[in-house]
């Protein structure tokens, strides 16, 4: 079945750095407000976007609130 699938034409086999630039699906990234873990931002975006909306989402607790610190752990990143 393999061997049908490659021999369609476009088709190629990916290398590893070409299947880490693909972007799909979602990621989950947990928000940490003033130390105390407040909950999941689950993004649409992958790859540096789901640390880029993260990033987004933090600046925007601490401008907008009275939180002094906000952080984040995503999936991309290595969650832990």
């Amino acid at each position: 079945m393999l061997n049908d699938i490659l021999n369609v034409k476009g088709i190629k086999i990916l290398n590893k750095r070409e299947q880490k630039l693909i972007a799909g699906g979602g990621q989950d990234c947990n928000i940490t407000v003033d130390g105390q873990l407040m909950g999941v931002l689950i993004t649409m975006a992958s790859g540096e976007g789901a640390s880029a909306e993260a990033n987004e989402y933090c600046v925007d607790i601490v401008i907008n609130s009275s939180a002094s610190s906000c952080g984040y752990d995503c999936n991309y990143d290595g969650i832990g």
